[in-house]
């Protein structure tokens, strides 16, 4: 038995701890995009601005279901594109990606939103 092992023993004192990031599995929401490749996006959760940010259009999607003109849409397109360029695979992912190459609509948008919402909910509730 190591020097390190017999020191970490019963109720002596413990080593240092260590939380790696590179190993540890972070909470993820999983998209598969409607491009050709069906690319897959691991969104991570977001700075704490971009958050609030998200927050505040809220009551802006729930509006643009009954009605759609109500709706900022370059606004909207541009923090989702901010929230899913934060990744595991380090995609920068821009607004006219988003309604171009991934095919991304009004109704696609506040699918989004809703999940990630609920997303990040979920995160922020698990106690450490």
């Amino acid at each position: 038995m190591s020097k390190n092992n017999r020191n970490n023993r019963g109720g002596g004192s413990r080593g240092p701890r260590v939380l790696d990031f590179n190993v540890e599995r972070l909470p993820v929401l999983t998209l598969v995009m409607r491009d050709d490749a069906q690319t897959r996006i691991d969104v991570t959760t977001p700075t704490e601005g971009m958050y609030e940010e998200l927050r505040q259009i809220s009551p802006q999607l729930t509006a643009a279901v009954k009605e759609p003109d109500s709706l900022d849409a370059r606004e909207t397109y541009d923090l989702a594109a901010r929230l899913i360029s934060c990744n595991q695979q380090g995609l920068r992912v821009t607004a006219e990606d988003l309604a171009g190459k991934y095919r991304f609509n009004l109704e696609s948008l506040i699918l989004f939103y809703g999940a990630y919402v609920r997303f990040v909910d979920e995160v922020t509730s698990i106690k450490n």
